[in-house]
């Protein structure tokens, strides 16, 4: 098998989906974006729901779609698991599972013992097979979607926010769960759908991002984690990111004129027109006025809006510079902070990356 290459436009309306994806037999890729950015019609083109309008997909070396022939959905070796689940009300676990093999002509003996050995595999206890959807609990119901899934033998699995829908304890189950799953598949081309942070850092081996329908490679997560190149992706890991141009080997500058400087590491090549500098919320430090000593990166700014966080705080500021900052509660307390309230903030060179 030689997986999944993508290259193609399609439209929905006024939408138009640019996607160009390569990806290896075994590889998981993550793909995040904002909502409206293309995720669900990016899985649509790949089952077969949405034709492309150019270009073309190959599967296994056969090819799917071309923008004039067009292999209908049935005829896709594509598993495919949803926030919801999507199971057929009116029957039972273990017929929601050979479902799929009945409809490619398995005998119902066949399809079912088939379907038995996959819900094993899920975690599912034996005694629940009979249930319909309706008596499940959403991580039960989920387990069922993701054997339906998989017995299919799929070439290309399609998981669309497939942990969404549970609660926090029985995600964590059902993550552990699915991530050894998807390492036992070897042969299958998976995407990952989400807008957890968790699940893409943790089960994906590659992230790619939408943005107003443009997909672009953002790496694996730990490059993401080290230097993220969007804004998106600069939230999905908690980063501060600006965009802008270096001026003395190793300040950034951005187009609003505010400026930042780092200290040590390996500084981007003249010559290169666009530069990004990322740091850690938990790295800015917030001051009532002017610290004495004028650290290099200090800006005069205003608190925006205060999220709280547990036993802390994230507080977005604005003014010479936008940016976040993670502060204790203590700290919310004794500088006065709420919104409209002025502060000066100040973050370490040591703290800051700079990279292109």
């Amino acid at each position: 098998m030689t997986g999944l290459s993508l290259a193609g436009t399609t439209r929905r309306g006024n939408f138009v989906l640019h996607a160009a994806l390569d990806a290896a037999p075994g590889e998981v890729i993550g793909v995040l974006g904002p909502n409206g950015s293309g995720k669900t019609t990016l899985l649509e083109v790949l089952a077969g729901l949405t034709p492309l309008a150019e270009g073309a997909l190959h599967v296994g070396g056969e090819r799917w779609d071309d923008g004039a022939r067009h292999l209908p959905p049935r005829a896709r070796r594509v598993g495919m698991m949803t926030a919801r689940g999507d199971l057929f009300p009116h029957l039972s676990a273990l017929d929601n599972v050979a479902f799929g093999l009945r409809a490619r002509g398995a005998s119902k003996e066949a399809a079912r013992a088939r379907a038995r050995e996959e819900l094993s595999r899920v975690g599912l206890a034996a005694d629940l097979a009979g249930r319909r959807p309706d008596v499940l609990s959403s991580g039960q119901a989920q387990r069922v979607a993701l054997a339906r899934a998989l017995t299919l033998d799929p070439s290309v699995l399609l998981l669309d926010e497939p942990l969404s829908a549970i609660d926090a304890r029985g995600r964590d189950d059902l993550r552990a769960l699915l991530g050894e799953r998807l390492r036992d598949q070897q042969d299958v081309v998976t995407l990952l759908v989400t807008h957890d942070a968790v699940e893409a850092l943790t089960l994906a081996d590659r992230l790619v991002f939408l943005d107003g329908g443009h997909l672009s490679d953002g790496g694996t997560p730990s490059e993401v984690v080290r230097r993220p190149r969007s804004p998106f992706a600069a939230r999905l890991v908690g980063l501060n990111l600006w965009r802008g141009h270096v001026v003395d080997g190793a300040t950034l500058v951005t187009a609003d004129g505010a400026r930042i400087t780092a200290a040590g590491g390996e500084h981007p090549p003249a010559g290169v027109l666009e530069h990004l500098a990322a740091f850690a919320p938990s790295s800015v430090s917030l001051w009532p006025s002017r610290p004495e000593g004028s650290p290099r990166n200090t800006w005069a700014v205003r608190v925006a809006q205060i999220e709280h966080t547990g036993t802390s705080a994230r507080v977005h500021l604005t003014g010479d510079a936008d940016l976040v900052a993670d502060v204790t509660l203590d700290a919310v307390a004794d500088l006065s902070l709420a919104p409209g309230v002025p502060v000066h903030a100040t973050v370490k060179a040591t703290e800051v990356t700079l990279y292109h």
